[in-house]
Protein backbone atom coordinates (compact mmCIF):
# COMPACT_ATOMS: atom_id res chain seq x y z
CA UNK A 1 0.00 0.00 0.00
CA UNK A 2 1.45 3.35 -0.70
CA UNK A 3 1.70 5.97 1.92
CA UNK A 4 0.36 9.23 1.03
CA UNK A 5 2.30 12.20 2.16
CA UNK A 6 -0.34 14.75 1.71
CA UNK A 7 -4.21 15.11 2.31
CA UNK A 8 -7.16 16.64 1.01
CA UNK A 9 -7.10 20.34 2.32
CA UNK A 10 -2.99 20.56 3.23
CA UNK A 11 -1.38 23.40 2.02
CA UNK A 12 1.49 22.76 -0.21
CA UNK A 13 4.26 25.07 -1.48
CA UNK A 14 5.27 24.22 -5.06
CA UNK A 15 9.57 23.94 -5.38
CA UNK A 16 10.07 23.19 -8.54
CA UNK A 17 8.01 25.09 -11.74
CA UNK A 18 9.54 23.27 -14.27
CA UNK A 19 7.30 23.32 -17.45
CA UNK A 20 4.84 24.65 -15.50
CA UNK A 21 3.85 27.93 -16.62
CA UNK A 22 0.91 28.12 -14.59
CA UNK A 23 2.39 27.75 -11.23
CA UNK A 24 4.58 30.13 -8.96
CA UNK A 25 7.79 28.62 -7.04
CA UNK A 26 7.70 29.12 -3.17
CA UNK A 27 3.95 29.69 -3.96
CA UNK A 28 1.19 28.00 -1.47
CA UNK A 29 -1.61 26.21 -2.95
CA UNK A 30 -4.24 24.11 -1.12
CA UNK A 31 -4.91 20.15 -2.25
CA UNK A 32 -8.37 19.91 -4.02
CA UNK A 33 -7.99 16.20 -4.78
CA UNK A 34 -5.59 13.59 -4.26
CA UNK A 35 -5.03 11.28 -7.32
CA UNK A 36 -1.72 9.14 -6.10
CA UNK A 37 1.18 10.11 -7.49
CA UNK A 38 -0.52 13.34 -8.31
CA UNK A 39 -2.32 15.90 -6.82
CA UNK A 40 -5.11 18.68 -8.06
CA UNK A 41 -4.68 22.04 -7.19
CA UNK A 42 -6.14 25.34 -8.44
CA UNK A 43 -3.41 26.73 -10.14
CA UNK A 44 -2.41 30.28 -10.86
CA UNK A 45 -4.75 31.24 -13.52
CA UNK A 46 -7.60 29.72 -11.34
CA UNK A 47 -7.92 26.68 -13.47
CA UNK A 48 -8.65 23.12 -11.47
CA UNK A 49 -5.13 21.17 -12.97
CA UNK A 50 -3.11 18.11 -11.92
CA UNK A 51 0.33 18.23 -11.56
CA UNK A 52 2.74 15.30 -10.00
CA UNK A 53 3.28 15.41 -6.33
CA UNK A 54 7.53 15.82 -6.89
CA UNK A 55 6.89 19.44 -7.57
CA UNK A 56 5.71 20.09 -4.19
CA UNK A 57 6.63 20.10 -0.60
CA UNK A 58 4.30 20.47 2.79
CA UNK A 59 4.05 24.10 3.15
CA UNK A 60 5.09 25.64 6.77
CA UNK A 61 1.93 26.24 8.86
CA UNK A 62 0.74 30.17 8.76
CA UNK A 63 1.54 32.02 12.12
CA UNK A 64 -1.91 33.10 13.55
CA UNK A 65 -1.86 35.74 16.20
CA UNK A 66 -3.88 35.90 19.34
CA UNK A 67 -5.55 39.06 19.97
CA UNK A 68 -6.24 40.52 23.08
CA UNK A 69 -8.48 43.51 24.21
CA UNK A 70 -9.66 44.85 27.43
CA UNK A 71 -11.47 41.79 27.63
CA UNK A 72 -8.55 39.71 28.13
CA UNK A 73 -6.23 41.61 29.90
CA UNK A 74 -5.31 39.58 32.13
CA UNK A 75 -4.49 36.55 29.96
CA UNK A 76 -1.98 39.01 27.76
CA UNK A 77 -0.13 39.73 30.87
CA UNK A 78 2.50 36.74 30.30
CA UNK A 79 3.50 38.35 27.37
CA UNK A 80 5.24 41.67 29.20
CA UNK A 81 8.17 42.71 28.21
CA UNK A 82 7.59 40.90 24.87
CA UNK A 83 7.55 42.40 20.99
CA UNK A 84 3.75 42.24 19.75
CA UNK A 85 1.86 43.72 17.65
CA UNK A 86 -0.67 47.00 18.67
CA UNK A 87 -3.75 49.32 16.68
CA UNK A 88 -6.27 51.27 17.78
CA UNK A 89 -10.10 50.40 16.62
CA UNK A 90 -9.65 52.86 13.53
CA UNK A 91 -6.20 50.90 12.72
CA UNK A 92 -7.82 47.34 13.40
CA UNK A 93 -10.40 47.93 10.33
CA UNK A 94 -7.53 48.26 8.33
CA UNK A 95 -5.22 45.74 9.66
CA UNK A 96 -2.73 48.33 10.36
CA UNK A 97 -0.53 47.01 13.31
CA UNK A 98 2.32 48.47 14.89
CA UNK A 99 5.31 46.51 16.33
CA UNK A 100 6.64 47.68 19.82
CA UNK A 101 7.75 46.29 23.45
CA UNK A 102 4.48 45.39 25.44
CA UNK A 103 5.44 47.63 28.82
CA UNK A 104 2.16 47.44 30.72
CA UNK A 105 -1.18 48.22 30.99
CA UNK A 106 -3.14 51.51 31.03
CA UNK A 107 -4.59 51.37 34.60
CA UNK A 108 -7.63 54.16 34.31
CA UNK A 109 -10.85 53.18 33.21
CA UNK A 110 -10.78 54.09 29.93
CA UNK A 111 -10.71 52.07 26.01
CA UNK A 112 -7.21 52.40 26.19
CA UNK A 113 -5.44 49.21 27.43
CA UNK A 114 -1.91 48.19 26.61
CA UNK A 115 0.72 50.32 26.80
CA UNK A 116 4.20 50.10 24.94
CA UNK A 117 6.66 52.92 25.15
CA UNK A 118 4.82 55.67 25.87
CA UNK A 119 1.58 55.25 23.70
CA UNK A 120 -1.57 53.75 24.86
CA UNK A 121 -3.69 50.98 22.47
CA UNK A 122 -6.55 49.27 22.41
CA UNK A 123 -6.18 45.85 20.42
CA UNK A 124 -2.68 44.21 21.31
CA UNK A 125 -1.97 40.76 19.04
CA UNK A 126 1.05 38.25 19.51
CA UNK A 127 3.26 38.11 16.13
CA UNK A 128 6.39 35.71 15.23
CA UNK A 129 8.74 37.83 17.30
CA UNK A 130 6.97 37.39 20.38
CA UNK A 131 7.88 34.03 20.75
CA UNK A 132 11.62 34.61 19.34
CA UNK A 133 14.14 33.45 22.16
CA UNK A 134 16.34 36.39 23.48
CA UNK A 135 19.88 35.85 23.20
CA UNK A 136 21.89 37.34 26.58
CA UNK A 137 24.95 37.83 26.51
CA UNK A 138 26.87 36.70 30.22
CA UNK A 139 30.66 36.90 31.30
CA UNK A 140 32.55 34.64 33.28
CA UNK A 141 35.54 35.68 34.66
CA UNK A 142 38.06 33.74 37.09
CA UNK A 143 41.88 33.98 37.69
CA UNK A 144 44.76 31.63 37.40
CA UNK A 145 47.46 31.29 39.27
CA UNK A 146 50.57 29.98 37.31
CA UNK A 147 52.97 28.27 38.19
CA UNK A 148 56.06 26.14 36.58
CA UNK A 149 54.58 22.39 37.50
CA UNK A 150 50.55 23.05 37.35
CA UNK A 151 48.63 26.19 37.06
CA UNK A 152 45.30 26.54 39.65
CA UNK A 153 42.13 28.44 38.47
CA UNK A 154 40.03 30.41 41.40
CA UNK A 155 36.75 32.62 40.71
CA UNK A 156 38.00 35.42 42.91
CA UNK A 157 40.99 37.78 42.76
CA UNK A 158 41.33 37.68 46.68
CA UNK A 159 40.99 33.69 46.82
CA UNK A 160 43.79 33.25 44.24
CA UNK A 161 45.96 35.98 46.05
CA UNK A 162 45.76 33.71 49.68
CA UNK A 163 45.71 30.13 48.01
CA UNK A 164 49.24 31.11 46.27
CA UNK A 165 52.55 30.20 47.20
CA UNK A 166 55.92 31.57 47.27
CA UNK A 167 56.92 29.43 43.99
CA UNK A 168 54.05 31.11 41.87
CA UNK A 169 55.12 33.31 38.39
CA UNK A 170 52.31 34.88 37.98
CA UNK A 171 48.40 35.70 38.51
CA UNK A 172 46.03 36.01 35.57
CA UNK A 173 42.83 37.20 35.05
CA UNK A 174 40.74 35.46 31.90
CA UNK A 175 37.73 36.72 30.49
CA UNK A 176 34.92 34.85 28.38
CA UNK A 177 32.00 35.80 26.68
CA UNK A 178 28.89 33.96 25.75
CA UNK A 179 25.42 33.99 25.07
CA UNK A 180 23.10 31.51 26.03
CA UNK A 181 18.64 31.69 25.63
CA UNK A 182 16.81 34.10 28.08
Amino acid sequence: MKQEIFKVGDEVECINVDAYVSLTKNKAYTIVNWLYPQIRIYNDINNLCVYPIALFKLAEPKFTPETFSALNEKEAEKHIGKTMEFADASCVKINKWKKSVFTGFYTEDSIWSFKSNCTYWSFMRTCPETFEKKKVKKTVECWVNIYIIENKVHWTKPEAERCATPDRIACVKLTGDYEVEE
